[in-house]
């Protein structure tokens, strides 16, 4: 019942008690409380008459949404009597209960209220044990009147001693604790010598916020609808009870469907970040693709380029400088001829120009001590428009002994 709340009431002789309790993830805590003095010369209907205000200011002080109610009953109105059927009433033992009931209380049916609780079945006695709760109609009336008139009704009206008993097993840790026969004696003689001490030490009370041990038959009531307590007996006919508000539940139920979709929303909102990304990185990677091609192009014509600059300078192969080569040129190139480019690498010179005899700059190009190798390139041709020769030669620097 995660996220369930509801209000306990304790009527006692001179005052009025409520308890505000609340159960979370946290487990259930006293959220809220407060108690409202009254005479002990007020009727217990006109404490009955107070209620409704003191319940509305209560919650309008603490902002307490809930409908929950479990009003406790005075324990010297209520009756309660341990007692044994053969097992095999268990299937009519209320039909049972309203014809033995004189048996137990003298007064009939019709005049009590009652309610019970199986505690015990011994199979191999076949014996069945109950906790019977049993009040006057005319003392339980008053309560039964708040209770129809009180808006979303009540869900139950508890003795005392039977709240108190399921607040000991709560401090305690163990529903079934306060079902031994021990307890089970205190509960019929009306909590008399009822619970240790010890467990309604302080130090335990705090943990559940409680300050006082004023307040733990009030809590003990809030428990009823909030926690599957050892000991429930409810003496509001069947006919007047309320079930309680299931709001918590729903509220817990849209919670986690909430979550679930939050999960799902960031599962995909994760997968969707993170193909983003990918596909983010990818672009990078082909961008950067292209700039490693276009550096990696720039390195290689940085190289050419070195390697003209070595070879203008003439540093490659201890062969003449450029300077020298191009004065010779034009020295032995005659005035009737041109060169119109000149080119040179690692592999050579290459002249291309026209002259009247081209045969004649072979023989001029071979007689030079700068040169070797020299060659056509391609065969001669007449060129028409300059009624010259056009020429492509190709020849060598010529590589000094010392650096061989």
């Amino acid at each position: 019942m995660i996220f369930q709340d509801s209000i306990g009431i304790d009527i006692k002789q001179d005052e009025v008690v409520l308890a505000y309790v609340k159960q979370s993830f946290r487990g259930v805590r006293l959220a809220a409380h407060s108690v409202y003095t009254m005479g002990p010369d007020k009727s217990e209907k006109e404490k009955l008459d107070a209620l409704p205000s003191l319940l509305s200011e209560f919650k309008d002080e603490n902002q307490i949404p809930t409908s929950n109610l479990m009003m406790g009953l005075s324990n010297k109105k209520v009756i309660l009597r341990e007692i044994e059927y053969p097992l095999a009433v268990k299937e009519n033992l209320r039909s049972t209960l309203d014809y033995d009931i004189d048996k137990y209380i003298p007064l009939s049916a019709d005049e009590i209220y009652f309610d019970y609780q199986v505690i015990k079945e011994d199979h191999a006695s076949n014996r069945l044990k109950i906790l019977l709760a049993m009040m006057k109609k005319t003392d339980c009336e008053p309560y039964l009147s708040f209770c129809r008139n009180w808006p979303g009704g009540v869900y139950g009206l508890c003795p005392s001693v039977v709240a108190t008993a399921n607040c000991y097993a709560f401090l305690s840790g163990d529903k079934k604790y306060p079902l031994t026969e021990h307890i089970l004696e205190m509960l019929t003689r009306n909590g008399e010598g009822l619970f240790d001490e010890d467990v309604f030490q302080s130090s335990n009370l705090r943990s559940l916020g409680i300050p006082s041990p004023n307040l733990i038959p009030a809590f003990g009531l809030a428990l009823e609808v909030l926690w599957e307590v050892p000991v429930r007996v409810n003496l509001v006919p069947m006919e007047v009870r309320k079930r309680p508000s299931r709001i918590g539940h729903y509220a817990l139920i849209v919670l986690i469907a909430l979550l679930i979709l939050s999960g799902a929303a960031w599962g995909g909102g994760h997968l969707f970040r993170e193909q983003m990304r990918l596909r983010a990185m990818e672009e990078e990677a082909k961008r950067l693709s292209s700039e490693v091609a276009t550096v990696t192009k720039m390195q290689e014509r940085i190289k050419e380029i070195e390697e003209h600059i070595e070879i203008l300078k003439g540093a490659r192969d201890g062969g003449p400088s450029l300077l020298d080569m191009l004065k010779e040129l034009t020295e032995i190139i005659p005035e009737t001829a041109w060169v119109k480019d000149f080119r040179l690498t690692d592999k050579g010179i290459s002249l291309n120009g026209y002259a009247e005899s081209a045969s004649e700059l072979i023989t001029l190009l071979e007689g030079s001590p700068l040169f070797e190798n020299v060659v056509f390139n391609s065969a001669v041709r007449t060129d028409a428009k300059e009624e010259k020769e056009s020429f492509n030669i190709g020849l060598q620097p010529v590589v000094s002994k010392e650096s061989e």
